[in-house]
């Protein structure tokens, strides 16, 4: 089944990513690390890709609304 998501939802997702990345890189590196634990449990452990990477990150930025 495939999300649907609206710009807005989008912008404001990549919005808040960016913050964190530049003014609060604590907070981006607990994002991203708890999506990738959440991805590698969903593949098994497998070496995820540069996108499934960005795709759970981004995921976890959405879920936050």
């Amino acid at each position: 089944m495939t999300e649907q998501y609206t710009d807005a939802a989008l912008a404001a997702a990549f919005n808040s990513w960016m913050d964190e990345y530049v003014n609060h890189p604590e907070r981006f590196s607990d994002t991203t690390a708890a999506a990738l634990k959440h991805l590698r449990e969903r593949i098994d452990g497998r070496e995820p890709t540069y996108g499934e990477v960005s795709a759970a990150t981004l995921k976890a930025y959405l879920a936050r609304g």
